[in-house]
């Protein structure tokens, strides 16, 4: 995943100087939807050459939506760029913590994952991928 994730970050930074990307509210903002986009159409054709099934509902979700239940009313919901069993995923261009709304939201979501790895491009973050570990009573 690092390896797509570095690619299309590049490319993306590319296509944003060339003006080929569709703006948006920022210039990370933009290159991060692009690198999103592309690494999960990526990851879903992976899936689909060697059969393995993905999607709502299965252990293997990109870019489905996982509840959370836990609270009366209407259900919340958060979207990992992909999760395998109990480990969620995330590639993104910023820094995220355990204590960001979104990371907090996987976590209190009814898949109950373990953990979130972060994958951050090696241009902006050459430390590589990293894990956040469930807090205690979350």
């Amino acid at each position: 995943m690092q390896k797509t994730v570095d690619r299309y970050y590049t490319e993306g930074v590319q296509k944003y100087e060339a003006h080929q990307l569709k703006p948006g509210i920022s210039r990370e903002n933009t290159i991060g939807k692009y690198v999103d986009e592309k690494t999960r159409l990526e990851l879903s054709r992976l899936y689909d050459q060697m059969n393995i099934p993905y999607g709502k509902g299965q252990n293997i979700t990109v870019n489905n939506r996982d509840y959370d239940t836990s609270q009366p009313g209407k259900p919340t919901w958060t979207v990992p760029d992909a999760r395998i069993g109990d480990v969620s995923f995330d590639w993104t261009l910023r820094m995220k913590r355990v204590t960001d709304e979104q990371i907090v939201g996987f976590f209190r979501a009814d898949s109950k994952p373990k953990g979130v790895v972060i994958i951050r491009p090696s241009q902006i973050y050459a430390k590589g991928p990293y894990y956040i570990a469930r807090p205690p009573g979350l």
